[in-house]
């Protein structure tokens, strides 16, 4: 009997799998990809992936059942204010059409559990980390000492405590739209022209005929780094001292914190 009861459950969970899967398959990845996109991929997205969404969404709402409702509640009523993603994603993207009526709130309820329970998927990392969390081919010829201010400004786009208005909003999204459009170029011609070095300086390439490729890459870099210092001058000049000298404070203990652990 209990041999029978644990097939019956077994074979029930996996029903519920597939029919979770089935209709993830059918509803949402026409535009969200499953996997993670090839550089060539990113340019034709119709929606951030999946793995993303969901590292975003576990980042910002750390209880389960609540991470779970919100995608339930959010996938029906998609709105600007109650999105998790950064900004300049929905300045690329635009809202999600609204699921309503497409599927059952019983329906809605397993392609969360199901979303929660694979993405993002075991191994998955944020953005490439190297020793003691800085990135790695960064773009930047100064890296762990300036903030990245409209990160910490996403993180805390509705927090009460910074209380920003409309008007800075929309000046803050043109800002980040405006830089990261100019870095990704950048990162475009940087991180290929870096391994182009790399491979040529093993392969025993002189000095002397990496210069003028080592001179190009210096040359991005710094276009990056002005690129980064405009975005941060923008930035202040959008936020009233009180903001600034909060999101400063914020960025300090998050960073004391990584350094602890």
């Amino acid at each position: 009997m209990k041999k029978i009861l644990f097939l019956a459950c077994a074979t029930t969970s996996l029903m519920f799998a597939s029919n979770a899967q089935q209709l993830v398959k059918e509803n949402c990845t026409a535009c969200h990809m499953m996997t993670k996109p090839t550089q060539e991929q990113k340019a034709s997205m119709k929606a951030p992936p999946m793995m993303g969404v969901m590292f975003h969404l576990k980042e910002t709402i750390k209880d389960e059942q609540k991470a779970k409702d919100f995608i339930v509640n959010y996938v029906q009523n998609p709105t600007k204010e109650k999105a998790i993603c950064m900004p300049r994603k929905i300045e690329r993207f635009g809202l999600m059409p609204s699921m309503k009526g497409v599927l059952t709130e019983a329906q809605l309820k397993e392609v969360a559990r199901y979303l929660y329970e694979n993405f993002p998927p075991k191994g998955f990392e944020h953005g490439k980390k190297g020793q003691k969390g800085m990135a790695k081919n960064t773009p930047f010829l100064i890296t762990g000492k300036m903030p990245h201010l409209t990160k910490m400004v996403k993180k805390n786009w509705d927090n009460p405590s910074l209380g920003l208005t409309e008007a800075q909003k929309e000046k803050l999204i043109q800002v980040r739209k405006a830089t990261m459009i100019s870095i990704t170029k950048l990162k475009k011609e940087i991180l290929p022209l870096e391994k182009e070095i790399a491979k040529e300086t093993m392969a025993g390439e002189t000095p002397k005929v990496l210069k003028v490729k080592v001179d190009r890459l210096s040359t991005l870099k710094a276009e990056a780094t002005m690129t980064h210092i405009t975005c941060i001058h923008n930035t202040k000049n959008i936020l009233d001292d009180k903001q600034l000298a909060l999101l400063l404070t914020m960025q300090k203990k998050m960073r004391k914190s990584k350094n602890n652990r």
